[in-house]
């Protein structure tokens, strides 16, 4: 019945919705992933030259924001389903796109891409924080100060003393940041839904600047 029939109205209204909705955040990387897909089958010689370089050229018009007529429509599926029909319109070899993945494959890697890109924000910019001020406490490391120890006056010590205690929180904040980049810096590619699949094995290439997981199981066919 699924492939006869569309999706049910609570799918569409909510899981669909929700996901074309984020579709500002997720485009970039979901397209970042069809390209190293497609790029990944052609090196596997998995997917015919001519047809890989006409999915490459049709997915850089997409690439990196929706075309103008790029109309998103839940009642489609989710954005990588909007995509591909999109997609159907520019090129015949849209077919190729699926080969050897799970669908949502490429929608994780667009989650991680997106999230990856935020915690490389949120970073620099608290890098810019303890920069300016460790710039404050070199000013003021002469400045003279009260001290306080449960909102009573202690010891005197000095405005750039006191501006340092706001300065290792933030470098223990980017340590924090950086064990949660290297956790999203690395691509699930390949590990489908169910079983893993082994038609493109150089997973750390599916996501652009990540690394690699241990290798998939390989399946046996029939």
């Amino acid at each position: 019945m699924r492939l006869s029939e569309p999706p049910a109205d609570d799918l569409v209204h909510t899981a669909y919705a929700r996901e074309t909705g984020d579709a500002a955040i997720l485009y970039e990387g979901i397209s970042l992933a069809d390209m190293a897909h497609v790029v990944g089958l052609m090196e596997a010689n998995v997917i015919p030259p001519e047809a890989g370089g006409e999915l490459i050229a049709a997915l850089l018009e997409m690439h990196p924001a929706p075309p103008l007529d790029f109309a998103l429509d839940p009642a489609r599926g989710d954005l990588y389903s909007n995509r591909e029909a999109y997609l159907r319109m520019l090129t015949r070899a849209v077919g190729w796109l699926s080969a050897g993945r799970a669908r949502r494959e490429a929608t994780t890697l667009g989650y991680l891409i997106a999230v990856r890109a935020r915690l490389l924000a949120l970073a620099a910019a608290l890098g810019d924080c303890v920069a300016a001020a460790l710039d404050l406490a070199e000013k003021h490391r002469s400045t003279l100060f009260p001290d306080y120890t449960y909102l009573q006056p202690a010891q005197p010590t000095t405005f750039g003393h006191y501006v340092l205690t706001f300065v290792y929180p933030m470098l223990r904040d980017l340590d924090r940041l950086r064990a949660a980049f290297q956790r999203t810096n690395v691509s699930p590619a390949g590990l489908a839904r169910v079983a893993a699949r082994a038609l493109v094995s150089r997973r750390a290439r599916l996501v652009p600047g990540a690394v690699a997981e241990a290798p998939p199981p390989v399946v046996p066919t029939a």
